[in-house]
């Protein structure tokens, strides 16, 4: 599954004009997203429709920096490749609003980029 999203997701994307490099590497964050999501423990049952926010800061600032192995520049595409994954999940009606989701995201988008700096100075 996480496979075959991330592959129309990067059509999607292409589709909207979004950069080659950018086509290629969000696919590949929301697919880690997508692993965290549906093959990680977690207290309770979790879909992409109702992913709580406590789950979207143990992903950011725990699943990420433990077990993603990128270049430290590399973490950053995280943030946008999952607000743009969000409103793909929106236009292609997996989701209804993608709004909440893209709050959430937007709240910690500076703290997350704090936690990087600090890590890789």
């Amino acid at each position: 599954m996480e496979e075959e999203c991330g592959e129309r997701l990067g059509s999607w994307l292409k589709k909207k004009g979004v950069a080659e490099e950018y086509a290629h590497e969000y696919p590949f964050n929301t697919q880690i997203f997508i692993t965290f999501v549906y093959r990680y423990m977690h207290e309770d049952l979790v879909l992409l429709k109702s992913v709580p926010e406590e789950y979207f800061e143990e992903f950011f600032f725990d699943y990420v920096l433990r077990k993603v192995m990128v270049i430290p520049h590399e973490y950053v595409l995280f943030m946008p490749a999952l607000k743009l994954f969000y409103q793909f999940l929106a236009e292609k009606k997996y989701i209804d609003n993608p709004e909440p989701v893209l709050e959430i995201l937007d709240d910690m988008e500076e703290e997350f980029i704090d936690e990087l700096r600090e890590r890789y100075r």
